[in-house]
């Protein structure tokens, strides 16, 4: 008994969809200016290397790490992560949690602590991107661009000159309807609207 063709078209379809389904997606860099450190998000892992003189790896240690034996600083739910130059921040569940050197208040953790070796949260839920600059961070948060850290260049946007340690909703861009944030080592940058 023969196959109909159109049975065999529908059959390679579907196997194909099927193949598709099990498609593994390769881990992402994640990247910052100026980092002193690497990391990967693997199926929701955060995975790091490199410097840790401050902290940055927030595996609780001092300790570097080569690429042959990274560390894993937080096993799942990541989304997001971006990298300063000593200071590491991660999107997970929709919060922020922000770890290494805090000597301009880029952790945004509100208090006086030079740096921190573990994961800290910094927000609680609304988080949907991350970009750390070399000495700030900025986040967006329900749609709004929040920045704290240094400002000695004005990448804070909040029309001062003046570090903060805490996050504040930045007062130079629009106030609603940022999807994405952009640090360099010095300067911010917001995208407003869809993502294209």
């Amino acid at each position: 008994m023969s196959i109909p063709w159109k049975w065999i078209s529908a059959l390679s379809l579907l196997v194909s969809f099927s193949s598709m389904a099990q498609v593994v997606l390769p881990p992402v860099p994640v990247s910052g200016p100026m980092a002193s450190h690497s990391c990967v998000i693997n199926k929701g892992a955060l995975i790091c290397w490199g410097a840790n003189e401050s902290g940055q790896l927030g595996d609780g240690t001092k300790d570097a790490a080569g690429s042959l034996l990274p560390v894993t600083i937080i096993p799942s739910g990541v989304t997001a992560a971006s990298l300063g130059a000593n200071h590491s921040c991660a999107v997970v569940t929709g919060a922020l949690r922000c770890w290494g050197s805090n000597s301009n208040g880029q952790l945004g953790l509100a208090v006086e602590v030079d740096e921190e070796l573990l994961p800290k949260t910094v927000i609680t839920a609304g988080v949907t991107a991350v970009a750390a600059g070399e000495n700030h961070t900025c986040a967006v948060v329900a749609g709004k661009i929040r920045c704290w850290g240094s400002d000695a260049e004005g990448q804070l946007g909040n029309g001062s000159a003046s570090s903060a340690n805490v996050y504040s909703t930045t007062a130079a861009l629009p106030r609603a309807g940022a999807t994405r944030v952009f640090a360099g080592a010095n300067h911010t940058c917001g995208l407003f609207g869809p993502v294209l």
